[in-house]
């Protein structure tokens, strides 16, 4: 018999603290997988696989050294689902398995594969697992389907370099539940994992990738669970479709991100394409049913979040930039709501809808909109930061039209939502912006039109804020009141009180005609200009009626 023993105390699914190799020995002491040279690809792929069909159990082959598998093309699908128990095996070559059909449950834990591995176009009906695993070559599974779960969990994609919190090295069996802490990787493998179906999910906490990982165009109908994960060529994930959660929360991006070169065929295919500089996420496109979860992530460059489709909740509370300012691009996302924060984070919203979001631990003034649209979104809660920059949403580089979209739909957003306080600060904008647009028309083609416009809107500013200053409308009544009594003791009128203050009195009585009866002028100039007046007088009476009347309401 084989003498070869393995601890397997961390192993939950077996029993006691040590595992004996079953099989017969071929090579003295040890059985065919457990020699002290590596057994053959052609030789460990034949015996593997008419041990699966033979197996009345489980076929283990727990600390195998083997140069390699080759499963290309293979259909393993006996009777009954056994796993195939590599766990804590070193493979010196690569393990590869295109196009096959595997129905068995494939268990990699601890293993170290130095060739790296190569799935691409196969279908896993059961779970595979390479928890705590060491892989020095790419790991490929482009246009691959795991019916199962895919378990990712403390995997080390690159070979280990140093390791600070745990002895030993990534295969041994006491590496596979690693604490928190990621290992120093000195060359990293890539994952290529484009066009790849989960169906159960993948779990790749605490893995390390210490390459690029891209994972475009993949289907997750349930969580992709990346939590503390530590990426060193950022992550792709750009087009793809998540029914459940994306969970980056903990994880560590770093940048630029590595985008790899879409071409299937084993291992030759996982080329760098491109970097991304800058960019530690890229998920332009993605579709998420439920939450993009960011929080107390390390960002060492943008994230990429433009034109997504995200019905739920993004969560970035407690992110921190690990460079000097982090951009989170939302551009044309359809509906940005959930928690945002995260130090040294801005965001671009251009073009995006910003929903029903809280604001965590950052300013106002780290939101940047363009052509924004507001729904659900409760600027009531952030009153004091807006009276602190003026309700300013804009920056210095918009034009006036650009100005005027953008507070239109903020006016929108609020009145939605019944904060009648935000929509008049943001209709005084709008008009604001509307005015600069007329002035802008007027210098650059001249016309009447332009003219009318501007002194149309400037007339409106003055006499009453737009309709939301009541005070406007008192000060301008004032100017017309002085101006008119002006023009009294210049017309030569004689007020029936004598005097320059008889002459107020006169004017006041004049603009409040509509009110009181007209005061008896002394001439035909005079009776026209009380007439001119008291017109004036009862239209702004009836203006300040209407703004004070709005200005309470709101």
């Amino acid at each position: 018999m084989c003498e070869f023993e393995a601890d397997v105390a961390a192993f939950d699914d077996l029993d006691g603290t040590v595992w004996e190799c079953p099989r017969e020995s071929t090579t003295g002491r040890y059985c065919l997988f457990h020699s002290q040279e590596p057994t053959p690809t052609a030789t460990a792929t034949e015996t593997l696989v008419e041990a699966v069909e033979t197996a009345d159990g489980a076929v283990r082959l727990i600390g195998a050294r083997i140069e390699g598998l080759d499963l290309d093309y293979a259909s393993i699908d006996a009777n009954r689902t056994y796993p195939i128990d590599l766990r804590s095996a070193t493979v010196t070559g690569e393990l590869t398995a295109r196009h096959a059909h595997i129905a068995h449950p494939l268990q990699l834990d601890g293993a170290l594969v130095e060739g790296g591995i190569v799935l691409d176009d196969a279908v896993f009906t059961q779970r595979v697992a390479l928890d705590g695993a060491e892989l020095r070559g790419p790991f490929s599974a482009q246009v691959t389907r795991f019916d199962s779960l895919l378990r990712l969990y403390g995997t080390v994609f690159g070979a280990i370099e140093q390791r600070d919190d745990t002895p030993g090295t990534a295969h041994d069996l006491s590496a596979v539940d690693r604490p928190r802490q990621s290992p120093t990787v000195a060359a990293g493998a890539p994952v290529f994992a484009r066009g790849a179906v989960f169906e159960q999910g993948v779990y790749a906490e605490r893995a390390t990738f210490g390459d690029a990982a891209d994972f475009m165009n993949a289907r997750f109908p349930e969580v992709g669970n990346f939590a503390d994960c530590g990426f060193a060529a950022g992550a792709v994930f750009a087009r793809s479709n998540f029914d459940d959660n994306l969970n980056l929360t903990g994880a560590r991006l770093d940048a630029p991100t590595a985008k790899l070169r879409s071409k299937l065929g084993g291992s030759n295919g996982v080329e760098r394409e491109r970097t991304l500089d800058g960019v530690a996420l890229h998920c332009e496109g993605v579709t998420c049913r439920t939450s993009i979860m960011l929080d107390e992530t390390r960002l060492g460059g943008d994230l990429r979040l433009c034109n997504i489709t995200l019905e739920r909740d993004l969560d970035t509370t407690g992110a921190t930039a690990t460079v000097e300012t982090v951009t989170v691009d939302c551009r044309e996302t359809q509906t940005v709501s959930g928690r945002l924060g995260g130090a040294g984070l801005v965001y671009d919203l251009t073009e995006a809808t910003l929903g029903e979001t809280d604001l965590v631990g950052i300013e106002f003034t780290a939101l940047s909109f363009d052509d924004t649209t507001f729904d659900g979104f409760d600027f009531g809660e952030y009153k004091q930061q807006l009276r602190a920059t003026d309700w300013q949403l804009h920056d210095e580089t918009m034009s006036p039209t650009e100005r005027e979209n953008l507070y239109l739909h903020a006016k929108n957003g609020a009145n939605d939502i019944g904060d009648d306080g935000a929509a008049a600060q943001f209709f005084i904008r709008e008009m604001t912006a509307r005015g600069a647009s007329h002035r802008e028309r007027l210098t650059r083609s001249g016309g009447v039109r332009p003219l009318v416009d501007l002194l149309g809107n400037l007339t409106l500013r003055g006499t009453c804020g737009y309709g939301e200053r009541p005070s406007y409308t008192l000060g301008s009544s004032s100017v017309i009141i002085g101006v008119f009594t002006v023009g009294y003791a210049l017309a030569g009128v004689g007020a029936p009180y004598g005097g320059f203050d008889g002459l107020v009195t006169f004017s006041v009585q004049a603009f409040v005609s509509v009110l009181l009866s007209n005061p008896t002028p002394a001439n035909q100039t005079a009776a026209l200009l009380v007439a001119v007046e008291g017109f004036l007088g009862g239209f702004m009476i009836a203006l300040f009626v209407f703004t004070l009347t709005r200005s309470i309401n709101r």
